[in-house]
């Protein structure tokens, strides 16, 4: 489950760089 969630934290991340 660890996997997942650093991964939903990694394209939260990502679309939040973007956004900028």
């Amino acid at each position: 489950m660890d996997g997942v969630l650093k991964a939903e934290a990694n394209i939260a991340v990502s679309l939040a760089v973007q956004a900028i």
